[in-house]
């Protein structure tokens, strides 16, 4: 109940702050609701980042249905992102790509000096490679989840389909896919909540630089209420994105 009062204040003072009593004037506080250029702004930032963290991690997720391997291995370690802070997180990736961070270090011990880079602070590569760092937290729970997902798949099923002459690769495809399209859908709402509800991890890492290359929602309302000093747009994007979680 306490949590559920919280929320519920939380959200009606972001609300307030976007009414035009507000903001300064009535046209002012309605145009918090109709701004094209933070509403295109918004939906610029979500493309990128939800297709890097949504089919990364997913595809990941799959390919680990192709090696039984996994079912063995200690899934606790594969896991151990989902229950590190995310600070934790930004700040050991943020050490590993720093210019003289390990990455470039082991590049240039390999004499691929022209590779090494400030991976952070490249506009053609900064984003990828936050990616990568939310492939890596999101990979134990796609691999659990898909792997739950195979055991429950009948025998059966794989029996008939190697009595039909089916190979591996037609066994995933007519077999094992389709079986697995509650636990797709279950990952793609995870990973896409994840990439529009996350902060912690662009603020650490890239501050939603360079320019506006890591720019996200979260990042881009940040910015926009305590930089700008836009509170009442700021408050309007936020309910849109809270909306845009919930649904």
């Amino acid at each position: 109940i306490l949590l559920k009062s919280s929320l519920v204040k939380a959200s009606s003072s972001t609300l307030i702050g976007s009414l035009p009593c507000n903001s300064g004037s009535k046209s002012d506080g309605l145009a918090n609701w109709n701004a094209p250029d933070a509403i295109n702004k918004i939906w610029s930032v979500l493309i990128g980042p939800c297709l890097v963290l949504t089919v990364v991690p997913s595809i990941n997720g799959k390919r680990s249905l192709c090696t039984p391997s996994l079912l063995t291995s200690p899934v606790a370690l594969l896991f151990l992102p989902q229950i590190l802070s995310m600070i934790v997180v930004g700040i050991a990736w943020r050490w590993i790509y720093a210019p003289k961070g390990p990455l470039n270090s082991a590049l240039d011990f390999f004499g691929l000096e022209q590779v090494s880079r400030a991976w952070l602070g490249s506009f053609d590569y900064a984003l990828p490679f936050v990616g990568l760092i939310g492939t890596w937290v999101m990979f134990g729970f796609t691999m659990i989840l898909f792997i739950a997902g195979v055991q429950k798949i009948p025998s059966e099923l794989y029996d008939a389909a190697k009595v039909d002459g089916a190979g591996a690769i037609s066994e995933f495809f007519n077999v094992t896919l389709p079986n697995l399209k509650g636990e797709i859908v279950v990952a793609l709402v995870f990973t896409v909540t994840l990439a529009l509800r996350n902060f912690d991890l662009i603020y650490i890492t890239t501050g939603g630089g360079p320019g506006t290359s890591t720019m996200i929602p979260s990042m881009f309302i940040y910015k926009k209420a305590f930089q700008m000093g836009q509170v009442g747009s700021a408050s309007s994007l936020g309910i849109m994105l809270t909306l845009m979680i919930f649904t």
